[in-house]
């Protein structure tokens, strides 16, 4: 399993998005710790190892692995 942790930073822009977004993107950050490329993932050009999932509407979590 693997770890999934915020920014300070990150944990500030969260806290400031509406309710309904913030449970979504948790729960997007919560599968990654069990899957951390899962097959909705998609790699941002120009970033070796930096991608994105949607989890529908205004919801989306951008990482790195």
């Amino acid at each position: 399993m693997y770890s999934v942790s915020l920014s300070p930073a990150a944990k500030r822009d969260l806290r400031k998005v509406p309710e309904a977004i913030r449970e979504r993107v948790l729960w997007l950050m919560s599968g990654l710790s069990e899957v951390p490329r899962p097959s909705t993932a998609i790699r941002l050009s120009g970033h070796k190892e930096m991608y994105r999932i949607r989890g529908g509407g205004l919801a989306r979590c951008l990482y790195d692995s």
